[in-house]
């Protein structure tokens, strides 16, 4: 039944494409938007309008800005938090390292954001086995594949 299904839209813009918010939750469960300008980014929640929901995208590797300094996708996390309904953690290496602190950081806030992993659409089965072992394991919410072999796989 298509009423259990949730589809939502992922964007390359910045959040400045936030300001047609109404239109766009109107049509989409959910919006996937990148936050590389963390100040500009928490002022368009202000255009934000309607039900759908926001899910801010991190890559591990990319730096943010918030008011003219650098900051790591840990800092980003921490600041944007409040302003988004869900994380979706992308181009992470090693699950220590990239993943684990920002479950860690998770711990410490109020209410509980879901944090979902974007897998690469180039891994292999045995890495896409490891990735879904240590998200049971790690109170990871859910995985983006995009790629259709990775999906079939993972729904097998």
């Amino acid at each position: 039944m298509t009423s259990d299904i949730k589809i939502g839209i992922s964007l390359d813009k910045e959040a400045k494409a936030l300001r047609y918010g109404s239109f766009m939750s109107r049509f989409f469960d959910f919006i996937i938007m990148g936050c590389t300008d963390i100040s500009q980014f928490i002022r368009s929640m202000g255009d934000k309008q309607g039900s759908g929901r926001l899910f801010a995208r991190l890559s591990v590797p990319n730096e943010y800005i918030y008011n003219g300094v650098r900051k790591k996708y840990d800092m980003a996390f921490s600041l944007v938090y409040d302003f988004v309904d869900a994380f979706v953690i992308t181009d992470f290496d090693d699950f220590n390292e990239d993943v684990d602190p920002i479950l860690n950081l998770r711990m410490y806030n109020e209410e509980y954001k879901p944090v979902y992993l974007e897998v690469k659409s180039s891994l292999l089965y045995e890495e896409l086995d490891d990735i879904i072992t240590y998200s049971l394991m790690s109170n990871i919410d859910g995985l983006f594949i995009q790629n259709q072999r990775l999906l079939k796989y993972a729904i097998e």
